[in-house]
């Protein structure tokens, strides 16, 4: 594990310890989605479901309001293309279903260029466009069906290639 110096605690310990990570945890839907993220790649999937006692998985599906299928943001009052895009990431790196018309909700947010800003009727731009597709495309989208994007020339092929690379990197 990684530490600073000897005795000092890892990221793990941290992540489970600190006020800090718990006061972000209640923020917004994509803060314990993000986390679940890093655990994972890093090999932690064993502390999604418990993380210094919280289990993030829960905390991430507290978010979901099922009458719109979104995952709500800050104060529970807004909805965010980035936390519906890193919660269905998430969700789906710890191995958990995601439910269809969240992905559904997110796909039909896109703007009239064909991509998505960081929420939803707002201009698009490239980091939002590019994290929203990948949700998309984990939570089930076919490449086909993402050649909405007008304004970037990708072929089917860039996508294919993406959706393996990402798909490989899940199954690491």
């Amino acid at each position: 594990e990684w530490r600073t110096a000897p005795g000092n605690p890892s990221l793990l310990d941290y992540l489970k310890t600190s006020s800090d990570v718990a006061n972000y945890l209640d923020e917004r839907a994509a803060a314990p989605a993000k986390i679940v993220i890093g655990l994972v790649g890093s090999g932690h999937a064993d502390s999604v479901k418990n993380l210094g006692g919280t289990d993030l998985i829960a905390k991430i599906n507290s978010y979901y309001d099922p009458d719109q299928a979104i995952y709500v943001g800050y104060g529970g009052s807004q909805t965010h293309n980035w936390d519906q895009s890193w919660v269905i990431l998430g969700l789906l790196a710890a191995g958990e279903d995601v439910p269809s018309k969240a992905v559904q909700v997110l796909a039909a947010r896109v703007n009239s260029d064909g991509g998505w800003g960081w929420a939803d009727d707002i201009f698009s731009d490239a980091d939002s466009t590019g994290l929203v597709m990948q949700a998309l495309l984990a939570g089930g989208y076919a490449p086909g069906q993402l050649r909405l994007v007008t304004h970037l020339d990708v072929s089917n092929e860039d996508i294919e290639m993406a959706i393996a690379a990402f798909r490989d990197w899940f199954r690491a």
